[in-house]
This record gives structure tokens, C-alpha cells and sequence, in this order.
């Protein structure tokens, strides 16, 4: 049934990527300007060619996809993030979703799972790269990744009715030998928090104060900084649905989810680093079982991970207060900070900034 529906996706996804490259009808094209002809001919060559040629020719279609994303990457780094042109985010994005279908298409009368973790990757990565820019370009990389996962999910109920049917017939092991068994001290527990800073001017503290007295202090002639407490703790991802449960994010997020990973205490050591990987291994590998080590720290930050994984935008709630409104802060840049000719205009952002991050307990990033 499963395979059944990606099917049907995988339909809806080639029908909407042929309405915006049949240029002639379509008012997309300028997204596409800084792409010669040649490589928008042949994108759109195969999105016709996919469900018109036989199983046997598939995998030629899927090469040329693949030659398309890595064309598409190559311009990617030949530019500063920030500088980007919109054509080449464009070209991997649709270039990564033609080619995870023709990947669908290979191994849907298959078992293999990491041939559907394969799909996951590559639509993860397009997420990852580009931020999937276009006309519902998201939405047809959530539905499809949605489905892969399901096929995954039959796929491991198999394996796990086969393993439990294969340890019923193999326990010999009696309770007492099992009492006898050291156990393994599990390292999850285990805070981890080294070089905390001293704070000689701590942040005063206020639990939940109104509306109005946040507004009040906020719009004041000299502001300070302080800390709002215990007004999250009704959060989901602090009670219900609670973030501190690894399998519960495991579940919500995906284990085969491709994020990025960096690894080390500070950005200037020679050794910090950063990888692509997924959650499970991150976790597995990283969070459960992270070691004493500052080189060998590793965390999920500087990515937004609430656009890739929706879903976890539902286990937290925006506060009130961040929807107070403020008068424009005026920055003193002179030598003695007062305002005046030489200060700035601060405008806070109409949108509320969120930053999720994921690491083992007990780390601080420095």
C-alpha cells in the first residue's frame, strides 16, 4: 500500500516540475537565468523521459540526474553562501527531487533499506544546501521523504517480527547466568560541563513577569538585559513531548535525517570541523555515547532545523512576550556610549528568531 502512494507523489511531483520548466507557458524561467540552455534542456528532457521510458532505462535517467545535482553543487561553492544566484539553488533543488524519483522508481518491488535511506539523503541534502527555493519545493520534498519513511517503517517491523521470532528460538541464557552479567555503566548520564565560566555580573532573573511589566521595562529610557523564568515549562518539548527523550526525537525528527554536524569545543581550534550525518548516528554516536574528550564534542547548531524538520515547530509555542511592541533602540557607538551623532537606530526584526540545538548534556558552546 505504501509503495502504492510514493508512486502516486512521485506522479505529482514530475507533473508539478514539468509545469515550471515548460518555459513557454510558465513564468518561473527568470529563476533560471544564470543556467545555460543545455543543462535546462536536459533537466527538462528526463522529467519528460521519466514515466515515458521502461524500467531498464531508468537508471541512464538517474545518472543524468545525479551529473545534474553534482553540476549544481560545483556552482554552489564556486560563490560566497550569501551570494548565491537563485538559478543554481533552483537547479539543484529540481535536479535532487527528479533524481530521488528515479530513484524510487529502481527499488519500489524492493526490500533494501539502505537503498530508501539513500532517497532520504538526497532529498535531505537539498534541503540541507539550498533550502529548497521554488513553488512548493518543500512541501514535494516533505510529502516524499514522508512516504520513504513509512516504506522504511514496514520494512523494519519485518526485521524486528523475523529478530524476535530468532531470539525465541536461540534463549538459552537462565536468569541466574543473567544476574551475573556486569552491566555496562551507561554513558548518557553523565554530565559533562568543563571550564565553566566564572560570572561576576549575573543577569537578574524575573519568573513570568506580565505583559506589562515587561513592556514597561522594555520601553524604559535604559533597558537592562535579564533572564524570564519558568514560562516555557508548559511546552511540550519541556513535559508531553519531552526533547530529553531521545527515542521520542529519534521518532519525530527520523533517524535516517541528513543534518549537519560540528565537531569540537571552539571554532578556532585547528581540529573543529563539520559533517553531514544522520540523527541516529549523531545521537548513537555523539550523545549517548559521547566521550571525555573537547576535541571530540559534537553538536547540531548554526542550522535551522525547525524548516527542515517541521514537525518539532509543533512541541514549542512563540511566548507573548515576544510580541510586545518596542520603540526603535538607539545604540551609543562613541567613545563613551551616549547617543547622539555618533549612535545607530536599532529596529528589532518583525519575525521571531528561534535556534534549536542538539549536543550532549552537560556542553556549552564557547
Amino acid at each position: 500500500m505504501a509503495s502504492f502512494s510514493i508512486k502516486k507523489v512521485c506522479n505529482s511531483v514530475i507533473a508539478k516540475l514539468l509545469e515550471t520548466h515548460n518555459f513557454d507557458s510558465n513564468t518561473e524561467k527568470n529563476d533560471f537565468i544564470h543556467c545555460d540552455k543545455a543543462t535546462i534542456y536536459l533537466l527538462y528532457q528526463c522529467l519528460k523521459d521519466v514515466f515515458h521510458v521502461t524500467s531498464e532505462e531508468i537508471p541512464m535517467i538517474l545518472i543524468k540526474a545525479t551529473s545534474l545535482v553534482d553540476y549544481a553543487v560545483e556552482k554552489l561553492h564556486a560563490y560566497p553562501y550569501k551570494d548565491v544566484p537563485m538559478s543554481w539553488r533552483r537547479l539543484h533543488t529540481d535536479a535532487s527531487l527528479l533524481k530521488s524519483v528515479c530513484e524510487i522508481l529502481l527499488i519500489l518491488n524492493f526490500k533494501d533499506k539502505n537503498s530508501w535511506k539513500q532517497v532520504i539523503k538526497t532529498l535531505d541534502m537539498a534541503l540541507v544546501m539550498t533550502g529548497a527555493p521554488g513553488n512548493n519545493r518543500k512541501e514535494m520534498i516533505f510529502n516524499l521523504i514522508e512516504e520513504t519513511e513509512k516504506i522504511l517503517r514496514e520494512l523494519e517491523q519485518i526485521n524486528d517480527h523475523s529478530t524476535i521470532q530468532s531470539t525465541s528460538l536461540k534463549r538459552t541464557i537462565d536468569d541466574n547466568s543473567i544476574k551475573n552479567i556486569p552491566h555496562k555503566k551507561s554513558k548518557a548520564n553523565v554530565t559533562k560541563v568543563h571550564n565553566i565560566p566564572i560570572i561576576n555580573n549575573p543577569l537578574l532573573k524575573i519568573p513570568q513577569p506580565s505583559l506589562t511589566t515587561f513592556a514597561s521595562h522594555i520601553t524604559s529610557l535604559n533597558p537592562t538585559p535579564f533572564i524570564i523564568d519558568s514560562c516555557i515549562s508548559h511546552w511540550p518539548a519541556l513535559s508531553t513531548r519531552p526533547w530529553s527523550n531521545l527515542d521520542y526525537l529519534l521518532n519525530i525528527i527520523g533517524k535516517e535525517r541528513i543534518v549537519p554536524i560540528e565537531i569540537g569545543a571552539k571554532y578556532t581550534d585547528d581540529t573543529w570541523t563539520q559533517k553531514l550525518m544522520n540523527v541516529g548516528e549523531f545521537i548513537e554516536k555523539w550523545v549517548k555515547n559521547s566521550i571525555d574528550d573537547d576535541d571530540k564534542i559534537a553538536y547540531l547548531a548554526q542550522h535551522d532545523l525547525f524548516a527542515q524538520i517541521p514537525r518539532l515547530k509543533d512541541d514549542i509555542m512563540i511566548p507573548d512576550y515576544c510580541f510586545v511592541d518596542t520603540n526603535p533602540f538607539i545604540i551609543g557607538i562613541g567613545d563613551d556610549g551616549d547617543s547622539g551623532s555618533g549612535s545607530i537606530q536599532y529596529l528589532p526584526p518583525q519575525e521571531v528568531i528561534t535556534n534549536a540545538w542538539l549536543g550532549p548534556k552537560g556542553w556549552f558552546v564557547r
